[in-house]
């Protein structure tokens, strides 16, 4: 609906987002692999990689919210103030 409007820029940063709760969500769903990968054998707990490779993920995408925040202060007030607070909640 945003690209229909002509904000090129709502179009890009709110299914960027979408994307980014989706991702989130299937690293912990057990049919991808990934929590069994990160699991150790003996313990059955997950591993100090996991959470290292975790807190590489969010912060990429810390990043890329503060470049977003950046270029929103350019389009407008409500937007730069909605970037930030939707990734908080």
């Amino acid at each position: 609906m945003e690209f229909v409007a002509g904000n090129t820029f709502g179009a890009a940063v709110f299914p960027s987002y979408g994307a980014f709760n989706l991702s989130y969500a299937m690293i912990y769903i057990p049919g991808t692999g990934i929590p069994t990968s990160y699991t150790d054998k003996e313990t059955g707990e997950l591993n100090g990689q996991f959470t290292q490779a975790l807190a590489m993920y969010v912060w990429a995408w810390f990043i890329l919210t503060i470049i977003f925040t950046v270029s929103a202060m350019r389009s407008s007030w409500i937007l730069s103030k909605s970037i930030p607070s939707s990734t908080l909640l």
